[in-house]
């Protein structure tokens, strides 16, 4: 029994050491991949009718695009964590996978802007969870969209909203 159990912990050893050392790789794999993000206009009026563009690009380390990697929305601009879904002028998805170029896009519409709720910048975190080799590791991007009371924009038109 004593040879028949230090064979079995010999084999849990050596599974150990290798989902260690493959998960080691996988965060710095990870951690090496970049992320280029722009938003346009960079400056967004909360008018709930105005569109901002979030354009995100993944690329590997060397500079090749990661594509149809999974990419989960949530918004913690009031640090909740709530999940942004489809309508109620926010975003128009909560889930979406990158192309061929390793981009994906999607828009953001800010809510109202009122004498009740303040005016402030939007907060969209990002997170890829299609990282790992046999652990999933996350990648996670946190994305400011500045949004302005509409009242304060130079030279526009915006009708104030109460």
């Amino acid at each position: 029994m004593g040879k028949v159990r230090s064979v079995a912990l010999a084999a849990v050893g050596v599974v150990a050491i290798a989902v260690a050392v493959v998960t080691y790789g996988d965060v710095a794999r990870a951690n090496a991949i970049r992320v280029v993000a722009r938003v346009t206009p960079a400056i967004l009026p909360g008018d709930n009718v105005s569109k901002a563009t979030i354009t995100l690009q993944y690329l590997n380390s060397d500079g090749t695009p990661r594509a149809g990697d999974q990419l989960d929305l949530l918004d913690v601009s009031q640090n909740t964590g709530t999940l942004l879904r489809p309508g109620l002028a926010f975003i128009e998805v909560y889930r979406l996978f990158t192309d061929k170029q390793g981009k994906a896009t999607f828009n953001y519409i800010a809510a109202m802007s009122n004498n009740f709720v303040p005016t402030l910048p939007a907060r969209i975190q990002i997170t890829d969870t299609s990282l790992g080799t046999i652990l999933e590791i996350d990648k996670t991007t946190t994305i400011t969209i500045n949004v302005i009371d509409p009242s304060k924009l130079k030279g526009t038109q915006h009708v104030k909203h109460a």
